[in-house]
Formats: structure tokens, C-alpha cells, sequence
């Protein structure tokens, strides 16, 4: 069985591939209460882009943080993220200040 460079299987990523795509179909009927063509337009994408998202038959990230973005969900993402993980923008890394170099007094 095929497997990527981390060792998991080409089956277990089309496995979460079909859940998170079925999360976002169940997302999108039960709470939203909206259609595909609905969500597809808030997204910016065409409906069988959206389509193929919600039936896990592949999609790019971008395609999925957008419809993220379409449903106000992108807190979901969060769950991914440890809590301690800053966004690059917010790591200040320390600089220390050189010490003051003086030179040897010429006498």
C-alpha cells in the first residue's frame, strides 16, 4: 500500500479526506440551512469545486479555507494548532544588545 513521506497511508488520507468534506456538507445543511450553489458563491468558487470538497474527491487548501472563510468557521482550524503556536507575524525573537566595547586606553 502506497504511503507518504510521514507514513500514512494514501487510503487514511482519502479516509479524512471523505470525513472533513462530509463535516462541511453536514455544516452547511444543518446549521447554515443554505444550499451548494449558496455556499459556493460566498466562497468564490464554482459548485463542483464544492462538490468535490464535500465528497472528498480532492481539493486544494486554498479551496478549503475559503469555504471556511464562506461559513465563518476558520475557528475550526484552531483545534490544528496548538495553543501555544503564535502566527509567524507575532514571534518577536529577543535580540540582545551588544555590550559596550571599549578600547584598550593608549597611554
Amino acid at each position: 500500500m502506497p504511503t507518504t513521506e510521514l507514513g500514512i497511508s494514501e487510503e487514511a488520507l482519502q479516509e479524512m479526506e471523505t470525513v472533513l468534506g462530509n463535516d462541511v456538507r453536514l455544516f452547511r445543511i444543518n446549521t447554515l440551512k443554505i444550499g451548494q450553489e449558496t455556499l459556493a458563491e460566498r466562497a468564490g468558487i464554482n459548485v463542483r469545486t464544492l462538490r468535490n470538497l464535500e465528497s472528498g474527491h480532492g481539493t486544494s487548501l486554498r479551496t478549503f479555507l475559503a469555504v471556511l472563510r464562506a461559513m465563518e468557521r476558520q475557528s475550526w482550524l484552531r483545534q490544528l494548532i496548538p495553543d501555544s503556536a503564535l502566527p509567524p507575524k507575532m514571534i518577536v525573537h529577543e535580540v540582545k544588545q551588544p555590550k559596550r566595547v571599549s578600547k584598550p586606553r593608549k597611554e
